[in-house]
């Protein structure tokens, strides 16, 4: 009966934890990609490259 308990209430938490999830990855991925045009964009400069147009 505990089984079944904690299934049916992991179950219904489930769509909502995925969701923070998905969330936490969208934020990391965009935190990752702007550190990475911030490091390129000081690459070039520090080389003399012009810049993209982002």
């Amino acid at each position: 009966m505990n089984d079944e308990i904690w299934m049916r209430t992991w179950n219904e938490g489930h769509k909502g934890f995925c969701d923070d999830l998905d969330r936490c990855f969208v934020a990391l991925a965009g935190a990752v990609a702007r550190v990475r045009r911030r490091r390129e964009a000081d690459v070039r400069s520090r080389i003399g490259v012009p810049g993209r147009h982002i």
